[in-house]
């Protein structure tokens, strides 16, 4: 049966769990794991399970309906505080939580999570054939509120890390700003255009916002400092071909953001392509007694990818 939805809501709905899912897994896939890939992986695993709520409120039985409503709001309840984690592990290779500070969270989110999943948080009253109409308890504003602050102190974390710093964690710090941009935006003028639901349901909005935001996080994660990687190499064939996929995009931010220490960096690069160019034609000349245009074609051979 379907509730608000149209088809093309629901397969945008749709788009958005596989999307999240997907991106999810990708993120995973480099190794060795770093904090920011558990929390990112948990975040989208989360998120898909919101939007997969979204999709079975179109087929479930009204008398479903209260209980999957609860069970998608108890799923996305732990991404605001997942979002937070990420603003604290992101620019740094290893992370140790300050557990007096995220304590009080977790309890918080244990809470609103038991509460949701016992059914008590929000009650449909509304019967078949009526607008939708339901009631809250005190626990659905006090999550609202917890997450806005959590939002809030990630966006300040993102957004003095992308005015003081320098670099990749400028450009890091901007790409995830972008990010929250396009589902806050979505998510806010659904909320404007449908006030009664308070963002319970998804329209087409929400689902196209979180598909482009988690995209530029996705590019922002595989690049960012956690996993020292080298801003400036496309041929690295340790590397998923995802993540190789990203820097192009990447990289054309980091000159976006920070034009000056993208130059310094690309200047570095040249000059150890270079030096090692000039050690293997010496060693091919010296060693071997090539002549110029067979050492230039093994040349050609070895760096030619790196001229990208």
């Amino acid at each position: 049966m379907s509730i608000i939805a149209s088809d093309n809501v629901v397969a945008l709905n749709l788009c958005a769990a596989l999307f999240f899912v997907a991106f999810g897994a990708l993120i995973l896939i480099p190794t060795p794991r770093r904090a920011v890939q558990i929390q990112f992986g948990m975040m989208t695993t989360f998120m898909g399970f919101w939007f997969s709520s979204f999709i079975l409120r179109e087929v479930v039985p009204y008398s479903w309906l209260n209980a999957l409503i609860n069970l998608g709001l108890a799923a996305s309840i732990p991404a605001p505080f997942l979002i937070y984690l990420i603003s604290l592990s992101y620019n740094s290779k290893s992370y140790k939580p300050n557990w007096k500070w995220l304590a009080p969270h977790l309890v918080l989110i244990s809470f609103f999570l038991e509460e949701s999943l016992r059914l008590n948080v929000l009650t449909l009253v509304s019967r078949p054939g009526e607008s939708v109409r339901f009631t809250g308890t005190f626990v659905y504003p006090a999550i609202l509120l917890h997450s806005l602050l959590l939002f809030v102190i990630a966006i300040y974390k993102f957004g003095r890390n992308a005015i003081r710093s320098r670099g990749k964690t400028r450009a890091s710090s901007v790409l995830l700003l972008l990010g929250l941009l396009p589902p806050i935006l979505a998510v806010g003028w659904y909320i404007w255009i449908n006030p009664t639901r308070y963002g319970i349901f998804s329209g087409e909005q929400a689902a196209i916002g979180s598909i482009l935001g988690i995209f530029i996080w996705t590019v922002a994660i595989v690049n960012c400092n956690a996993f020292k990687l080298r801003t400036f190499s496309v041929y690295e064939p340790d590397l998923p071909h995802f993540v190789r996929l990203t820097k192009p995009i990447y990289g054309f931010f980091y000159k976006l953001t920070d034009p000056a220490d993208y130059e310094v960096q690309d200047h570095a690069r040249k000059r150890r392509l270079t030096m090692s160019m000039i050690a293997h034609d010496y060693r091919l000349g010296e060693a071997m007694d090539l002549p110029y245009r067979e050492r230039a074609d093994i040349l050609v051979k070895i760096f030619g990818k790196h001229f990208k």
